[in-house]
């Protein structure tokens, strides 16, 4: 798993447009065991290839979840007691109410990180270009995505019963340009207990007119709960605002102000005076070191010596008397 968590930021710094979704796909089917042309009813226990008719009326995993939400126990409960046992349906219902239900908003905030008003900002689900958010050509911009999970759970492990060790929630937020084939933004979220909101930094596009990005939520442990959703922008040619004007002025007479700093070296008329003063302090300091040279002496005399000590050599040790009292050794 940290194999393909590293090969996802690695596709998304090379800008591969198809490579964030492949990875999380993979990453869906290793925790499940399964392949992603599978259905994902499978993901519930104890269903199998044989019960897939007692969902024909639900197209999808996302809409059977919206349906059984609340206390709707028959509606799964009736088509599989043909199939299953009691309390194979209530696990499989009892999974069923804890698959994470995510709800995306997103919204367009400006350099500065105001959030522009001149649009359809707050896009949920798929959005045309009626609504589409101004922005200036190639200009760094953020989307701030809010992911909100309806059914709260203190639980936010994956139901897998064949991936050997537990497992936490995770998502993947995919920001790309399809028809460009670029991948715009890529960023891991972990799991959501109640509510987060994360920030994908990207830049406009140089093409002025209509542009359309899309934004993927997938999950990394379960098949068939993926979103996406459709971010429309107006492009427009950039314009300077003065601040930054005026910041640019002032860089360049910074920098043309530099130059003039450097150190000189002194004129010459002021060399000879410089060393005028340092021969005059050079002879006050060697008439001081003579006066204290001639002073030495009387002031050795002055100090008394301490006579030598008898037996005792210079560099030797102490002579001690012989005939000292001895110990007897048993």
């Amino acid at each position: 798993m940290r194999i393909l968590q590293c090969h996802a930021g690695h596709l998304w710094v090379c800008g591969v447009a198809g490579g964030g979704p492949t990875v999380a796909d993979l990453m869906q089917m290793v925790t499940q065991a399964r392949w992603h042309t599978d259905a994902p009813f499978l993901t519930l226990p104890h269903i199998t290839t044989d019960h897939l008719d007692a969902f024909s009326s639900f197209p999808s995993l996302p809409q059977l979840m919206e349906v059984v939400k609340g206390d709707k126990y028959e509606v799964v409960a009736a088509p599989l007691r043909t199939h299953l046992e009691e309390g194979q349906v209530q696990a499989a219902y009892r999974t069923l109410q804890h698959l994470p239900r995510m709800a995306v908003s997103a919204c367009v905030r400006g350099p500065k990180g105001d959030v522009l008003q001149n649009g359809n900002v707050c896009a949920v689900g798929r959005k045309g270009v009626e609504g589409a958010s101004v922005v200036e050509a190639g200009q760094d911009y953020t989307l701030a995505v809010t992911l909100t999970r309806l059914n709260r759970s203190q639980d936010l492990r994956v139901h897998t019963h064949k991936f050997p060790k537990p497992k936490d929630e995770g998502w993947f937020l995919v920001l790309g340009q399809v028809e460009a084939g670029e991948l715009v933004a890529l960023r891991r979220v972990p799991a959501v207990r109640n509510r987060s909101t994360k920030v994908l930094a990207f830049k406009t596009p140089q093409k002025l007119g209509q542009a359309v990005l899309t934004l993927y939520l997938m999950s990394d442990g379960y098949l068939g709960l993926d979103q996406q959703y459709d971010i429309p922008l107006k492009v427009i040619p950039a314009t300077h605002h003065k601040d930054e004007d005026d910041e640019f002025e002032e860089e360049q007479e910074v920098v043309s102000e530099e130059p003039t700093k450097k150190w000189l070296p002194p004129p010459p008329d002021i060399l000879p005076v410089m060393k005028s003063c340092f021969t005059e302090k050079k002879k006050e300091k060697e008439e001081e070191e003579e006066e204290g040279g001639r002073e030495s002496p009387s002031s050795e005399s002055t100090v008394p010596q301490r006579p030598p000590i008898p037996g005792l050599a210079w560099g030797g040790r102490e002579q001690r008397p012989r005939g000292g009292r001895r110990r007897n050794h048993r």
